[in-house]
C-alpha cells in the first residue's frame, strides 16, 4: 500500500491463524520489498470471530504484558487472560484496526484490547457485538467441538454484548470496500498512519519539516 503500509487481512480465527499471522508479523517487522514498513493495517472486516485461544495469541504479538481479555464465567467469576509475553513482537510501527458490522467474537477481543491499551487507532463502523467465549473441544472419536462457555469483557472491563466496538474512527464502507476492501476505509487507515508517522517524526525533530510519504 502507498506509504510502505502493510496490509493484513484475517478472515478467521482458527487453529492455523495465529501460525499464520506470526509468519506475516515478522515480515511486516523485517520490512517490505527491502524497505522498513512504515505502518500496519491490521483488517477484521466480515471477520466472524472463532477460537478464543488465537485471539489472545494474536492479541500477544501486540500487546507485552496485562490481561488481553476477561471471560466471565457462568457463575460471576471474571478470570484475566493475560498476554503471552514470548508471543510479543514489538513493531515499533503505527498500527490502525479496520472493523464492521460482521467483526465479532475474537475479532472484538482483538479490537477492543487494542483500542483500551491505546494500541491502535479503530477505524471502520460499529463492530457486531458478540461477547460469546467459544472453546474447541477435542472428541474421542477425532472429531471436535466448538462449545459457548462464558461471555468476555475488554481490559478496561467494558461488556460489548449487543453493543459492539464503537470506532476511534468512523468511516462508513463504500461501494469499493464492499467489493474489493480498497475503498474509504482501507484509504483513511492509510492516511491516519501517514498523520501518525508525520507526529512522530516531527516530536523528533521539532521545526522539521515532516515527510509521511
Amino acid at each position: 500500500l502507498p506509504g510502505r503500509v502493510a496490509w493484513l487481512k484475517l478472515d478467521e480465527f482458527n487453529r492455523k491463524s495465529n501460525a499464520e499471522v506470526v509468519t506475516a508479523l515478522k515480515q511486516v517487522k523485517s520490512g517490505l520489498q527491502g524497505q522498513p514498513t512504515r505502518g500496519l493495517i491490521l483488517d477484521l472486516r466480515d471477520n466472524p470471530g472463532g477460537l478464543l485461544d488465537q485471539a489472545v495469541d494474536i492479541t500477544s504479538h501486540f500487546v507485552q504484558s496485562g490481561p488481553v481479555v476477561f471471560t466471565k464465567e457462568r457463575t460471576g467469576q471474571t478470570i484475566p487472560l493475560n498476554a503471552d509475553r514470548s508471543q510479543y513482537l514489538d513493531l515499533k510501527m503505527p498500527v490502525v484496526v479496520l472493523v464492521n458490522n460482521y467483526s465479532a467474537s475474537a475479532s472484538e477481543i482483538v479490537s477492543g484490547a487494542l483500542k483500551d491499551k491505546g494500541i491502535a487507532t479503530i477505524v471502520g463502523e460499529q463492530s457486531y457485538g458478540k461477547a460469546s467465549v467459544q472453546e474447541l473441544v477435542e472428541l474421542k472419536n477425532g472429531g471436535a467441538l466448538v462449545i459457548t462457555t462464558a461471555k468476555y469483557l475488554t481490559p478496561l472491563k467494558r461488556d460489548i454484548s449487543d453493543k459492539g466496538i464503537t470506532p476511534d474512527v468512523v468511516v462508513k464502507a463504500s461501494e469499493e470496500d464492499e467489493k474489493t476492501g480498497r475503498g474509504a476505509q482501507l484509504n483513511k487507515a492509510v492516511e491516519i498512519i501517514g498523520q501518525k508517522n508525520a507526529a512522530l517524526v516531527q516530536k523528533a525533530n521539532p521545526g522539521a519539516r515532516a515527510d509521511a510519504s
